[in-house]
């Protein structure tokens, strides 16, 4: 028995809105083919540094490719000497020549493309190294907003998959106090038509792409929910954000889809078995509950 490792996902919801532009390989092929370092905290940046057809091949993940993680050090920054335990003086720093292509600490992290769900489900830890959802989310935002994308694809939503056990532990309290409910337009393939309706074409006729509900219990009471509303908060959860505030043990708290991305991890052994049809079985698991999901919510 070789030593455990851990490999955990976590996952995307990328919904190109203009129904003539949706072909997301295309998509996620521009967004490479721009080679576009983004910042997402402090010298953290990252990167898309692969994409292209999965191999082997999968009807259900036949894409996928790596998001690069890597630190950009400033010129102006400062560096200590360990021996004399001082900055480094001048005639010191001139002494490092570091080319500007290259940058320190590079990880790669897997990431694959469920193109029917338009979900992509990304590596959050692996090989003891460690990626950040919100980092994730904050690069691919930015990545679609960018000029040219926007010109050959419209406007693009990108949400993380959230964890639905938060969601439920919202909906199910039986001391909410208040629900609000962020909602954009979702994508009409991954709810039946009534259910695509009472989302979409309301917001169609008041020319309105996003769509909020605010609800507050009297002071002392708690809201009840009616089947409606909870819909719209299950299919705000993938398409916006749904926060709330729930009293336990006579506290309130606040709860948020937002600060809880679904994951979904496993350990395996490390000298026995290679990463890659892990972060497959884990990809599949994860978009399989984001379609139970889906389903619940079209059949309420």
């Amino acid at each position: 028995m070789g030593r455990p490792a851990k490999l955990a996902v976590a996952a995307l919801n990328i919904r190109i809105v203009s129904p003539e532009n949706r072909d997301y390989p295309s998509l996620l092929r521009a967004l490479f083919r721009l080679r576009l370092p983004v910042k997402v905290r402090g010298t953290e940046h990252l990167v898309l540094t692969k994409f292209g057809k999965t191999v082997p091949a999968e009807e259900k993940m036949g894409f996928g490719g790596i998001i690069g993680k890597f630190t950009d050090i400033p010129q102006d920054a400062e560096w200590l000497d360990t021996d004399t335990l001082s900055a480094a003086d001048a005639d010191q720093l001139s002494d490092i020549v570091i080319p500007a292509n290259l940058k320190p600490n590079y990880h790669g992290f897997r990431f694959g493309l469920f193109e029917k769900e338009h979900i992509v489900v990304f590596e959050v830890y692996a090989e003891s190294n460690s990626l950040s959802p919100f980092q994730v989310e904050k690069f691919f935002n930015l990545l679609v907003k960018s000029r040219k994308i926007k010109n050959e694809f419209g406007r693009i939503e990108v949400d993380l998959i959230p964890d639905y056990d938060q969601l439920e532990k919202i909906l199910d309290s039986e001391y909410l106090k208040s629900i609000a409910i962020d909602i954009y337009a979702p994508n009409p393939d991954d709810f039946d038509d009534a259910q695509f309706q009472r989302t979409e074409e309301r917001m169609r006729a008041l020319n309105a792409e996003r769509e909020q509900i605010l609800l507050t219990a009297p002071k002392g009471e708690s809201l009840n929910l009616d089947a409606e509303t909870k819909s719209l908060a299950r299919v705000a959860a993938e398409n916006g954000s749904v926060s709330a505030k729930v009293v336990e043990n006579g506290l309130s708290v606040p709860l948020s889809t937002d600060e809880h991305p679904l994951e979904v991890r496993d350990t395996y052994d490390s000298e026995e078995m290679v990463p890659e049809p892990i972060f497959r079985r884990l990809a599949k698991s994860l978009v399989a509950r984001a379609r139970r999901n889906r389903r619940r919510t079209a059949q309420e």
